[in-house]
C-alpha cells in the first residue's frame, strides 16, 4: 500500500468521524431543544402535568449497557438522585420555589431525565415522603427483631432507639416527615395517612400487650396518635437544639413517656369497661 493510499484513507476516516460527531451533536441539540420547549414556562411548576411530555420510564434511556450499567439501573439511579435532591429542598424550606429545572440542577441531571420517573413535582414530593416513611419503618422493625419476645418495656425502648438513631443519622428526613414542609395539599394528606398508619400499628401492639378491652378502641387510637405525633415533634426539637448530641437521654425520656401513656391508657380503658362508660 502506498503512502498516498494511507493519506487518502486517513482523510476519509477523519472526514467520517467529523461527520458522525456533527450528526450526533445536531441530534442531541434537537432533542435538548425539543424537551426544553415542551417542558418550559409554567409547566415546570408543582402539580402541573405536561400533557405532551414523556411518561414512560426509560423514554430517554438507551436500552444498551453503558459503563457496566443497564438502562434500567441508570434510570433507577437518576430516580434516586431526584428524590435525594427533593429531600434537601424540602428539608431546607426551598420546595415552594422549586421547579423541574431547579430540582434537576440540584440533582446534577439534565432536565429531560425528570419525566422518565415523574410526571410532576407533586409526584416527586409524594415519592420522597413515602421513601422516608418506609426507611423509618424498616429501621424500627430491624431494632425490634432481636427483642420481639422480650418484655414490653424492652420492646418499646428498642423501637424508639431505632427511630431516634435513624432520624439523627440524617435530620433532613425527620424534617420532611414531621416538619412544616411547604408542599402541596396532597403531600400533606399523604403525611397524615402515614402517621395514622403508624398509630394503627401501635394500637395493634397495645392490644397484644393489654388484651382486648371492650370499648377501648377509641381511647387507644387517641393515645396512639398522641404518642406518634408527639414523638416526631419532640425528636425534631431535640435535633435542632442538640445537633450531634448523645441521644441516650432522649430515648430514656421517650421510653418512659410511652410506657406511662400505654399502661395509663390500658388502666383507664379497663376502668371504663368495668363502669360501663
Amino acid at each position: 500500500m502506498t503512502a498516498g493510499t494511507h493519506r487518502a484513507q486517513g482523510a476519509q476516516g477523519a472526514e467520517g468521524a467529523q461527520g458522525a460527531e456533527g450528526a450526533q451533536g445536531a441530534e442531541g441539540a434537537q432533542v435538548e431543544q425539543g424537551v426544553h420547549g415542551a417542558q418550559g414556562g409554567s409547566r415546570e411548576r408543582a402539580g402541573h402535568r405536561d400533557p405532551g411530555g414523556p411518561r414512560r420510564p426509560g423514554d430517554y434511556s438507551s436500552p444498551r449497557d453503558y459503563g457496566g450499567l443497564t438502562a434500567e439501573s441508570r434510570s433507577s439511579i437518576r430516580h434516586r438522585q431526584l428524590v435525594e435532591a427533593a429531600v434537601e429542598l424540602m428539608a431546607t424550606g426551598r420546595w415552594r420555589a422549586a421547579t423541574v429545572e431547579s430540582l434537576c440542577r440540584h440533582a446534577g441531571l439534565n432536565k429531560r431525565y425528570f419525566y422518565e420517573s415523574f410526571a410532576s413535582l407533586d409526584d416527586v414530593a409524594t415519592a420522597t415522603v413515602d421513601l422516608i416513611a418506609e426507611e423509618v419503618r424498616q429501621a424500627v422493625a430491624a431494632a425490634h427483631e432481636p427483642v420481639r419476645d422480650a418484655p414490653v418495656a424492652d420492646r418499646v425502648r428498642a423501637g424508639l432507639t431505632g427511630f431516634v438513631l435513624h432520624c439523627a443519622a440524617d435530620p433532613r428526613r425527620a424534617r420532611v416527615l414531621y416538619g412544616p414542609v411547604s408542599a402541596s395539599a396532597e403531600v400533606s394528606r399523604q403525611r397524615t395517612r402515614i402517621v395514622r398508619t403508624a398509630s394503627r400499628q401501635i394500637v395493634e401492639v397495645s392490644r397484644e400487650i393489654c388484651g382486648d378491652i371492650p370499648g377501648a378502641e377509641e381511647l387507644m387510637g387517641t393515645a396512639a396518635a398522641f404518642v406518634t405525633g408527639g414523638t416526631g415533634e419532640v425528636v425534631l426539637q431535640w435535633l435542632d437544639a442538640h445537633p450531634g448530641a448523645d441521644p441516650a437521654p432522649l430515648i430514656d425520656d421517650l421510653t418512659t413517656l410511652w410506657l406511662l401513656v400505654g399502661f395509663g391508657t390500658a388502666t383507664e380503658a379497663r376502668r371504663r369497661a368495668e363502669r360501663g362508660t
